[in-house]
């Protein structure tokens, strides 16, 4: 019974074996039908039946891989291209469709570190015209902020209500090498509004002016890995009378508020993460942090992505706070992104984004709720356009004592405006 058994399943095998063979004329010819139509769906379903009966060759995995690239299907694509590869070491069209791959997906140091790895004589002339320049792009951009106003009353501590700031700011991103990289940004900022304190109930007007120097490094090791170091200063002029920044008509003096701190992320092709900690300071006191974000794109491409992100903040002498934020991104058109998010905490001092966005003052921004629209000119000038809304609370802060109370909330409506010219 056995050996009738393992003689039938042998037949059955070699039945379906057979039958493959003689299929493969039939479907290979549907695959090449399907891919001159461009029609990925029936392409792909035939393709993956293939695939399945042991049907593997160059030639299916380049239209497999053809078409998902023209959809958009990155990380599919790549795949299908690797294997082609497999089948023909001295295919060159098959490292220009990875590299791109990469590009088009956002892995932008992935797709750096890919070309440095294909052999010069497998380069098509569109890679070896690649040159990477030292500065890769520059951005010029402009924020404003407008606050409601609130009046204070019988007040006996000390406040400071912003009703109006604006900055300017610019910046590059450089290319050291395929794995090196560098952004540098400087920002003058400026804000005015009125001071309240016990020797001024009335209020005193007060303008603040900072100048503000950021500067990260980011190097990318093994694929999708990348490392980081970042740092930011902020310049002001300090009353020395007063036991907050940049206020008084006394004497005065140059402070310097700082952050630095170090940076790992990881990319994959639906999935990007990252952490970083930093430590920071502000008047007299210390804070540490420590910020994650997870990013999921359900296509492996840019045309909608979800990312959460939190950050966790410990003062030596205001205790813990925290920041989250949600954000959603989307392709409108072939020239147009947009982005949206919403921000809570009760963090007064935060650094966001690495250390690139900085808010180093005694208000604290509770709620923030934004909106980006990111508009392509060609392929060389990008122009961001933002409006936020944001909630605050302010509080009455006694440096000396190190207490805090009679929290006063506000609100501020605000724009940015920035303009982007990639080199390359």
């Amino acid at each position: 019974m056995r050996r009738i058994l393992t003689t039938t399943l042998g037949l059955l095998a070699l039945s379906a074996n057979i039958f493959a063979q003689n299929d493969f004329p039939t479907l290979d010819k549907q695959t090449y039908d399907y891919y001159l139509q461009g029609d990925y769906k029936n392409l792909r379903k035939v393709g993956n039946k293939m695939l399945t009966e042991g049907m593997d060759y160059y030639y299916l995995r380049m239209r497999m891989g053809i078409l998902a690239y023209n959809n958009q299907k990155y990380a599919t694509a790549a795949t299908h291209f690797q294997k082609a590869l497999e089948f023909n070491a001295l295919d060159s069209i098959s490292h220009e469709y990875i590299y791109l791959c990469y590009l088009l997906a956002g892995r932008n140091s992935d797709a750096s570190n890919y070309l440095e790895s294909i052999p010069e004589n497998m380069k098509v002339a569109r890679l070896k015209a690649i040159n990477r320049p030292f500065i890769s792009n520059i951005n010029l951009g402009f924020s404003a902020l407008d606050f409601s106003k609130k009046t204070v009353e019988e007040n006996t501590m000390n406040y400071e209500l912003t009703d109006k700031s604006y900055s300017i700011k610019t910046g590059l991103e450089s290319n050291f090498s395929n794995h090196l990289k560098g952004t540098f940004a400087y920002t003058y900022f400026h804000r005015n509004g009125i001071s309240y304190s016990e020797l001024s109930t009335t209020g005193t007007s007060f303008d603040l002016s900072q100048n503000q120097l950021y500067t990260k490094l980011s190097y990318s090791f093994m694929q999708g890995w990348e490392i980081g170091a970042f740092g930011h200063l902020a310049f002001f002029t300090q009353s020395l009378n007063k036991p907050q920044q940049g206020n008084g008509k006394s004497k005065a003096s140059i402070a310097t508020d700082y952050i630095g701190g170090l940076s790992v992320a990881k990319s994959w092709w639906k999935i990007r993460t990252g952490v970083n900690l930093s430590v920071s300071n502000l008047g007299t006191s210390q804070q540490t942090r420590g910020e994650g974000f997870l990013t999921y794109l359900p296509s492996g491409n840019l045309n909608l992505y979800f990312t959460s992100g939190a950050m966790i903040q410990s003062d030596n002498i205001w205790g813990n706070t925290y920041q989250v934020n949600q954000e959603i991104g989307f392709k409108v058109s072939k020239f147009l992104w947009f982005e949206g998010g919403v921000i809570s905490g009760n963090s007064y001092l935060f650094a966001r984004s690495q250390g690139a966005s900085v808010f180093n003052t005694f208000q604290v921004p509770t709620n923030t709720a934004y909106g980006n629209l990111i508009f392509l000119f060609g392929k060389h000038i990008n122009l961001n356009a933002s409006a936020f809304y944001n909630n605050y609370d302010i509080y009455s802060w006694n440096l000396t004592n190190n207490t805090r109370s009679s929290k006063i909330t506000t609100s501020s409506l605000g724009g940015t405006i920035t303009l982007t010219y990639k080199i390359f």
